[in-house]
């Protein structure tokens, strides 16, 4: 999220006062939450809302764990691990993860979609850097950074 430039300045006009002990925490707290909510209304909705957004989520994470039966359990209170191989807990949406062995189909079915997609972003990502690689590493020696040679790499590299 882009935090305005005028919340920004006021975040620092706050943080100095609390540096100066001019205010404590909790003061320059309420006082920028009243300020926000004043001069920047839709920033702070948007605040909120990805507050909210993330509260609900923990939510449902505890509550998914909560619904974890002990029909799952082994002997020593242990869920069952029915593929030690992976991840006990594995995401079954962004942020959201959901032990092994109380997965759905289609909690199943996010986990593969999700982890191909971030196969997929790896392996452009992988041939891009090569490609830069192969392109910079012999100007290189262990004391330069990539700032020193742009001006000997072709135009086209460059861009």
């Amino acid at each position: 999220m882009r935090v305005p430039a005028e919340v920004q300045e006021k975040i620092a006009e706050l943080g100095l006062r609390v540096l100066d002990d001019d205010a404590s925490e909790v003061d320059i707290g309420e006082e920028g939450a009243g300020w926000l909510n004043r001069a920047q209304p839709v920033f702070a909705l948007a605040v909120l809302s990805d507050w909210w957004r993330r509260r609900t989520r923990s939510w449902i994470y505890s509550q998914t764990r909560a619904a974890l039966s002990t029909d799952e359990e082994e002997e020593d209170g242990q869920l069952v691990l029915p593929f030690p191989e992976l991840h006990s807990y594995l995401e079954i949406a962004p942020g959201l993860k959901k032990h092994q062995s109380v997965m759905t189909g289609r909690d199943w079915d996010n986990t593969v979609a999700i982890y191909r997609n971030r196969r997929d972003q790896a392996e452009v990502m992988f041939r891009q850097v090569e490609r830069r690689y192969h392109q910079v590493r012999d100007l290189l020696t262990d004391d330069m950074t990539t700032a020193d040679i742009v001006d000997r790499l072709a135009p086209s590299v460059a861009a």
